[in-house]
């Protein structure tokens, strides 16, 4: 009942940081219409156009500047990183290669492997995959994960992650969304994530050593796919990630301070800018 109330708190929690960014921005969201490096599913919003589904094969490639590499809350570069991404996906099933490459340390420093699946029942949508995180200078991990969304105004979904290797605990996931059309075929897109940290080692330890178990982090994110030319788009973006519990707070802080990063605060501001091709 303790884990229910706290899932129940983490939607609420969302929703308020949605509407709040949305009031910040203009926009009403009630108006119609991914020291530790894991990045694969780190606090980007994402950027790929809706393809018509023409045929059930479909491809994406894209790559990205990003003023900072931001995961789940943890700044893990001191400067801007390219990050290039390729996804090919038949029938649901989903591949994806997606790498980090630091232009302050002049190396790639993550790259990250998932295969997924994913079946649609009319507005449900639900999900499995598996991610391999190989990483530069620390232990590779590895993570499974479970996902479900819903085809309503905000586009709710929920996502548990299990680090079965290095963190061996969970990480949870609400984000909602909702784009507006403008002129042009251009979309914007306003996005939150709330996160939730049970037992996983990886996402840092209480003070005292013990495992978390606590509210972690949030992202609020503004965008825009604008289409360059047929099949070509370009996806510049604006977020802040902030804490949700003081030890994250700490957590945040210390990564920071044991990287010698510029800053220091817990709370960032970043923004890039992706180019692609989706066919």
């Amino acid at each position: 009942m303790k884990f229910l109330t706290k899932m129940v708190m983490l939607f609420l929690l969302v929703l308020l940081c949605s509407s709040a960014y949305a009031a910040d921005t203009g926009t009403s969201t009630e108006d119609e219409g991914q020291s530790n490096a894991y990045g694969q599913m780190h606090d980007r919003p994402l950027s790929e156009p809706a393809v018509e589904e023409e045929s059930p094969f479909a491809a994406d490639a894209n790559i990205g500047y990003c003023s900072h590499y931001m995961w789940r809350g943890q700044t893990l570069s001191n400067k801007g990183v390219i990050e290039p991404s390729v996804t090919f996906s038949y029938y649901g099933l989903a591949v994806n290669y997606w790498s980090n490459y630091d232009s302050d340390k002049n190396k790639t420093t993550e790259t990250d492997y998932t295969v997924s699946y994913t079946h649609g029942f009319d507005k449900l949508s639900l999900g499995v995959g598996q991610i391999y995180y190989q990483l530069d200078g620390i232990e590779d991990t590895q993570e499974v994960f479970l996902t479900a969304g819903y085809d309503v105004l905000l586009k709710p979904s929920f996502t548990w992650y299990y680090d079965f290797r290095e963190g061996r605990g969970s990480y949870f996931e609400l984000k909602l969304g909702h784009s507006f059309a403008l002129p042009y075929d251009i979309a914007l897109n306003l996005g939150a994530t709330a996160s939730y940290v049970v037992d996983n080692v990886i996402m840092g330890t209480e003070q005292d050593g013990s495992d978390l178990d606590c509210f972690y982090h949030s992202n609020l994110s503004v965008s825009a796919t604008i289409p360059v030319y047929k099949a070509i788009y370009a996806t510049p973006m604006m977020a802040v990630s902030f804490p949700l519990d003081d030890d994250a707070r700490r957590i945040f802080r210390n990564i920071i301070r044991a990287n010698s990063y510029d800053g220091g605060g817990a709370t960032v501001v970043y923004g890039g800018l992706t180019v692609g091709f989706a066919m």
